[in-house]
């Protein structure tokens, strides 16, 4: 895809794109009820914009500025996110399924009424994200950062949190059940069923 003169930056937008690519645009603007199918954003700025009812299919955005911004009721399927930023990007009741997000910076990122299916995070910054009333099936959080993260009224299939760092992490114990974690984790979970983690001392 070579990059188009097609502009997203224009109003208020409910235009279907296929196959563009945009690259180095601003978006400030909102995209509500647009359509993006295997199109490809490069270095965009959509910080503080608005997405409402949009879809995105077989897209693919790599170091895009997502800050600030507030996604409602979007639609994400077979999507990537590279290194994107997303501080204090707001999700709210989206639909995302098969998305993945690489190396992103989500940090203070609130997702609200989303659901999340089979979607993977890898080696993401969630520090103290806000994940509230969220429905996560088959979900990855693989060497990520969650330290501080909340989860409350989130429900959850085949959560898989190894290699991701938890400490802080304030969720209600029955969310990891049937969960997956590594060993290395166990210590920071443990204030979480309200034990003490304590070696024997060779003189006991």
């Amino acid at each position: 895809m070579d990059p188009t003169s097609t502009s997203l930056s224009e109003g208020v937008l409910s235009d279907e794109f296929a196959g563009e690519h945009f690259v180095d645009q601003r978006v400030g603007a909102t995209l509500k009820g647009a359509s993006l199918e295997q199109c490809r954003l490069t270095r965009c700025d959509l910080s503080r914009g608005t997405l409402e009812t949009t879809d995105l299919h077989e897209c693919r955005l790599e170091a895009c500025d997502l800050s600030n911004a507030r996604w409602v009721k979007a639609r994400l399927s077979k999507s990537q996110l590279h290194k994107c930023r997303g501080t204090g990007l707001q999700l709210i009741d989206g639909n995302l399924s098969e998305v993945r997000f690489i190396g992103c910076k989500l940090n203070l990122a609130s997702v609200l009424g989303a659901k999340l299916r089979n979607c993977v995070l890898e080696n993401c910054d969630l520090r103290e994200a806000d994940f509230q009333q969220v429905v996560l099936t088959g979900v990855v959080l693989r060497n990520c950062d969650l330290r501080g993260a909340r989860f409350a009224g989130c429900q959850q299939t085949g959560l898989d949190l190894r290699g991701s760092a938890l400490a802080g992490v304030l969720l209600e114990p029955t969310l990891l059940r049937k969960a997956t974690v590594d060993p290395s984790q166990l210590l920071d979970l443990a204030p979480l069923f309200d034990l003490r983690v304590q070696a024997v001392d060779a003189d006991e």
